[in-house]
């Protein structure tokens, strides 16, 4: 059977987050070691690969730690914050087409799955729409 698991690009937030604190000493070793297996802190030492699948109950706990020493009120309105900030880092393009002067944007449509560009006066130009 497999183990349920999460995509590098995902765990890697958590991970990334999870040096920082203690870089900055709001985490300490201790703590790691209190709270995490050997290899829950093994993992946590190397190097995050994009392409590789990680165990979300790891992810879970490293996630539900982050939590814990970050979150100013409720855990859950932190994790609702969190997934927004990380939605839109995610989302935001790159370069934005220019059409006539005017400046668009991408827009992702969940109904299309697809971009589709739309300009400020708002026609769309989406592969699905144009004729």
């Amino acid at each position: 059977m497999s183990v349920p698991s999460i995509k590098g690009t995902a765990y890697n937030s958590v991970h990334d987050d999870l040096h920082r604190m203690l870089d900055d000493g709001r985490l300490s070793e201790d703590e790691l070691e209190a709270r995490l297996s050997r290899e829950e802190r093994e993992l946590l030492e190397s190097k995050v690969l994009a392409t590789k699948w990680y165990a979300i109950e790891t992810y879970r706990k490293l996630l539900a730690l982050v939590a814990q020493k970050d979150a100013k009120g409720p855990v859950d309105e932190y994790l609702i914050e969190r997934g927004w900030r990380a939605s839109t880092a995610s989302s935001a393009p790159t370069r934005a087409p220019a059409r006539a002067g005017a400046r668009a944007s991408r827009i992702w449509s969940p109904r299309s799955r697809a971009c589709s560009t739309t300009s400020r006066a708002g026609a769309s130009t989406s592969p699905r729409t144009r004729r």
